[in-house]
């Protein structure tokens, strides 16, 4: 489950921070195979997922202005509803499930990365907050630096001119 917080607005259409936050440690953080015996909606944050969202609710609470958030993920996670899955997902790694790679996905294509850069990205821990900041010159940076592989890639395709 990835979840958008947008704060600050400067005009109607930008909002001047945008904050991405992954969801609590859930059941199948801690069973990697209950993906593969239920479905993802009825998995549920363990009890350091619920202590996971509660901290990143007091990070948030203390941003001004919070007016907006958006679910774009599927789970009973934090109480969220089915929403919208990015259509991207065809980039993720087979042994990645959505919501370790949603949050990849946005940046990649919000920032027009490769899918070679997307796929050395490492996804951000449970309940890291993910952050974009307007600049003065009308584009996002940012903020929160991602972490990245240093191993090299098992397929790449370098494009050709």
């Amino acid at each position: 489950m990835l979840t958008i917080f947008a704060s600050y607005f400067t005009s109607p259409m930008k909002p001047k921070r945008i904050i991405l936050i992954r969801h609590g440690e859930s059941q199948a953080n801690v069973d990697r195979y209950l993906f593969g015996r239920v479905p993802d909606y009825t998995i549920e944050l363990t009890d350091k997922g619920h202590e996971q969202a509660r901290e990143a609710w007091h990070l948030l609470s203390r941003e001004p202005n919070l007016s907006m958030a958006k679910n774009l993920g599927c789970g009973s996670r934090n109480g969220a509803i089915c929403g919208d899955r990015m259509s991207l997902t065809r980039f993720a790694r087979r042994d990645a499930n959505t919501a370790h790679s949603t949050i990849r996905l946005f940046v990649m294509r919000f920032f027009h990365l490769t899918v070679e850069e997307f796929e050395r990205m490492i996804a951000p821990k449970n309940c890291d907050l993910v952050v974009l900041e307007l600049q003065d010159d009308g584009h996002y940076r940012l903020i929160t630096e991602m972490a990245c592989s240093s191993e090299p890639l098992r397929y790449a395709r370098p494009i050709k001119l």
